[in-house]
């Protein structure tokens, strides 16, 4: 009865995984870029700067409007018809429309749709900027659970060992052929391979949880990476820095999007300095007018008809003095440029400084990488060793599971190190390429 049921279960989670969907870092990737709520908003904020454009290009066409008032006066008034003194209640109604367009106003309305226009590519920059981000976190807890994965695989095997050496050891000491302490030294140590697997467990499950939560996923357990083992890529460590940087001042959104910024701070600076000079503007106006004091000589519609009237007009507009409000927006938009050059280049900066950190350590990883795997060598050919020494009985079981740990955590070393290059190695390729795979 119980191995029927231990049949069900292990059919049952068969079956569960094989319906779950498996997720490469592609997958995830993929998912994230397309639900991440932050991207969505700098969508929002782009679809924002779009509609800012259009409105800054339909400014360009004439204003148009119209208007309507009724007027009930009582006491003394001004006849609209005859304009003389009139002390009698009388209602009169104005109906006009007017249009006007700005001729010339300094070409703000012109640098306004260049400010528009740059806007959007500025936004669209910042959405690439905010991706790029998601795309280095994502493949550092993508690589994070892979090297989790094999480390519980490392753990359990270790299990197996210590499993197959009590067997043996049970044996030995039901003949009588070794100490009850033996026994315990090898018990002991499955304790401890038993601790391990947990600890290894716990740290898959975390690593999976922190993933989800990138990805923004409710349940983390839907979370079925598929095990893909990874070599290392072919070492190419050419101290190429300053071209590679270079090829990034290209490629790097958040240096495009702050190139753009200063060409606008520029453009701000043309239209504070518009507001001083001279504006000109042609405009129409066209209007009627009712009264009931003559609708006893004409009717409502003669009145409207006759009464038209219309108007050209230009305007010219010259700024001399108002409380010097267009000096100090000029001095702020001059301050602002200087501001923006020295914030890019600050970005600028920082990407260098990270790419050189970046270049390091992918040569510090490299070297432990191989150091690691030259301790592993040693530590494996000294367990090759003591385990004959060990099975002719030469040394005993504590000795024996000592030199075994050695082993085991320079494995778990090797491990960390494998990981830790591919993501320091990719990593750096990404500040150029913008591509993480792996």
């Amino acid at each position: 009865m119980i191995r029927y049921l231990i049949f069900v279960f292990f059919l049952f989670n068969s079956f569960n995984a094989k319906s779950q969907k498996v997720w490469r870092l592609k997958d995830c990737i993929d998912y994230a870029l397309k639900n991440n709520i932050l991207i969505k908003q700098s969508k929002l904020n782009t679809e924002i700067s779009k509609s800012d454009e259009k409105f800054s290009k339909l400014n360009l066409l004439p204003r148009i409007n119209s208007n309507g008032r009724f007027n009930r006066n009582q006491g003394r008034s001004i006849d609209p018809f005859s304009n003389s003194f009139i002390e009698q209640v009388n209602s009169n109604m104005n109906f006009s429309y007017n249009s006007d367009i700005v001729l010339f106003n300094g070409l703000s309305k012109i640098n306004q749709i260049k400010k528009s226009k740059n806007s959007i590519k500025i936004n669209e920059y910042e959405t690439e900027n905010i991706k790029n981000n998601l795309i280095s976190s994502i493949a550092l807890n993508y690589l994070q659970i892979l090297f989790n994965i094999e480390l519980c695989t490392l753990a359990n095997n270790q299990l197996d060992l210590s499993l197959e050496q009590e067997l043996r050891l049970s044996n030995l000491y039901n003949e009588g052929l070794i100490s009850y302490g033996e026994l315990l030294n090898i018990q002991s140590q499955i304790a401890l391979d038993e601790k391990q697997i947990t600890d290894s467990k716990n740290q898959l499950q975390l690593s999976k949880l922190q993933l989800a939560q990138l990805l923004e996923l409710d349940d983390f357990m839907q979370l079925n990476i598929i095990f893909d083992s990874i070599s290392i890529p072919p070492v190419i460590l050419i101290d190429d820095l300053e071209n590679d940087y270079k090829i990034a001042l290209k490629n790097q959104s958040l240096i495009k999007s702050g190139n753009l910024k200063i060409i606008n701070s520029k453009i701000d600076y043309k239209i504070a300095k518009s507001n001083i000079y001279p504006s000109l503007s042609v405009g129409f106006s066209a209007g009627t007018i009712f009264s009931d004091n003559v609708s006893y000589l004409f009717s409502f519609w003669d009145q409207i008809r006759n009464n038209r009237n219309s108007v050209i007009y230009l305007s010219l507009n010259i700024p001399i003095f108002n409380n010097w409000i267009n000096k100090n927006n000029i001095q702020k938009s001059k301050i602002n440029i200087e501001n923006t050059i020295l914030s890019v280049q600050t970005d600028k900066n920082n990407l260098k400084q990270n790419m050189q950190i970046a270049f390091n350590d992918q040569l510090s990883a490299y070297k432990n990488y191989i150091a690691s795997e030259k301790v592993l060598i040693s530590n494996q050919e000294e367990y090759n060793y003591i385990i004959e020494k060990y099975e002719l009985g030469i040394v005993n079981s504590f000795e024996f599971n000592q030199i075994k740990n050695k082993l085991i955590n320079s494995k778990s070393d090797l491990l960390q190190a494998k990981y830790d290059f591919i993501f320091k190695i990719q990593l750096y390729k990404f500040y150029s390429n913008l591509n993480f795979s792996l």
